[in-house]
């Protein structure tokens, strides 16, 4: 078990800063986000904060092959946040995109763990 306390150095996935995102969370909220240094990855002008968990649409894997999985959301116990946006990343490059307050997830997937994109995104 590894010490919940360290936090490896911010990695920032594209998606956090992609304008589609930044107008999704306008249009939810009445005012675009900043990009957050510390914690969670986007703030809005009331201090609301987001956590953006991003993956690429679900794609079948070959085992035997290596091939890599695809289409999960990796969860790991520090998020600290009001929200969280889950965005999919489609194969032709659009967004598919599902905000949930943080304790609505904590109770449905746990605090640490994978979850597969087909559980948290409705289905078209």
């Amino acid at each position: 078990m590894g010490n919940r306390s360290y936090r490896p150095s911010r990695y920032e996935h594209p998606t956090e800063t992609d304008p589609r995102v930044f107008s999704y969370l306008q249009e939810r909220f009445g005012t675009a986000p900043t990009v957050n240094q510390e914690g969670a990855d986007l703030v809005l002008e009331d201090g609301t904060t987001v956590e953006v968990k991003s993956a690429q649409e679900w794609c079948v894997s070959n085992h035997s092959r290596g091939g890599r999985r695809r289409g999960r959301f990796c969860l790991h116990g520090y998020e600290d946040c009001d929200f969280m946006l889950f965005v999919i990343v489609q194969d032709d490059g659009e967004l598919r995109m599902c905000l949930y307050e943080y304790m609505d997830v904590l109770e449905k997937f746990g605090v640490e763990g994978t979850i597969n994109w087909k559980e948290v995104v409705p289905q078209i």
